[in-house]
């Protein structure tokens, strides 16, 4: 991915949906990111971006190399089937362009 801009401005924006899983009670995902400037991320449950997927666990601690695991609220994993938006957001104070490599992967890789 790639964002340009300032943290105001600069956000891509990303899909994905989870699987049906065969042991719903380990399907966290989990947010690996290769970003070398600070960003950070949100994760959503609608593709407006207007509602988090839940009010502590859909977030990144905003840093380089963003990794995060994502779960409703806890210990509990993210429902199959469904279809979740991921926000990115650069960090920085001034304009520039931020590449990086992403992967959302659930338990097992898969």
């Amino acid at each position: 991915g790639k964002v340009e801009g300032t943290s105001t401005y600069g956000k891509s924006y990303y899909k994905f949906t989870t699987g049906s899983h065969s042991n719903p009670a380990t399907a966290n995902y989990t947010l690996t990111m290769t970003n070398s400037d600070s960003m950070d991320c949100d994760l959503y449950s609608d593709s407006g971006f207007s509602t988090l997927a839940s009010s502590t666990h859909s977030v990144c601690e905003a840093g380089d190399n963003l990794t995060a695991t994502f779960a409703i609220d806890g210990s509990n994993p993210l429902p199959g089937s469904t279809n979740y938006y991921l926000r990115i957001e650069g960090e920085s104070a001034t304009a520039k362009a931020s590449t990086y490599n992403i992967t959302v992967s659930a338990p097992g890789g898969g």
